[in-house]
């Protein structure tokens, strides 16, 4: 997905793509409630199921991720008429150049730049 497709997104989408790509649960079912990743096994005699964390909202699960991928987070700083004082941006270096993510919940803006970076940018 790309920046604006992931900015339209709901915390708890956003949080399922995290949840996904940090734990590499690609190929996993998801819930009828969101709420959780599953899998059968491999021959569909076992049944495994994997919380969604809520990066968009708890530090504790967000900042250990900001960490290993090096994302900066900062206010917007000074006002200016393109960025609402509001809002923090989240940022980091990717080999196709930088990414920068805003949001009024800087968890939420970490998440973002999270997902971009694992994409490539």
């Amino acid at each position: 997905m790309n920046k604006e497709q992931l900015e339209q997104l709901s915390d708890l989408e956003i949080n399922q793509a995290v949840t996904a790509t940090a734990y590499n649960l690609q190929g996993w079912g998801l819930s009828e409630s969101g709420l959780c990743f599953y899998h059968c096994g491999l021959d569909g005699s076992d049944w495994v199921d994997f919380q969604i964390i809520d990066y968009c909202n708890n530090p504790s699960d967000m900042m250990p991720l900001v960490f290993e991928g090096k994302v900066t987070l900062s206010p917007i700083q000074p006002y200016t008429e393109e960025h609402d004082p509001s809002l923090w941006c989240a940022s980091c270096e990717v080999d196709s150049g930088a990414i920068e993510c805003w949001h009024k919940n800087p968890l939420r803006a970490a998440a973002i730049a999270y997902l971009l970076m694992k994409e490539g940018g």
